[in-house]
């Protein structure tokens, strides 16, 4: 998200379906971005879980290293 408060209100709504959401600052090509991200999880195969279903949900994302 280009906006802090967008991300912000999506991390809120994660929460609130039980999701373990936080939103990660990053900067890159002289601008800031917000990205939020759910988890960590202890290994790849539950990473893999988490992200079905969040796609369940209607949340398209990729599984990532925690920062």
């Amino acid at each position: 998200f280009a906006s802090r408060p967008n991300a912000d209100k999506l991390a809120g709504e994660l929460r609130g379906r039980g999701y373990s959401a936080f939103v990660s600052e990053f900067r890159g090509s002289g601008r800031v971005l917000y990205r939020v991200r759910v988890g960590p999880e202890q290994d790849r195969g539950r990473a893999d879980a988490l992200a079905a279903r969040l796609a369940r949900d209607g949340n398209k994302g990729t599984v990532a290293p925690h920062p």
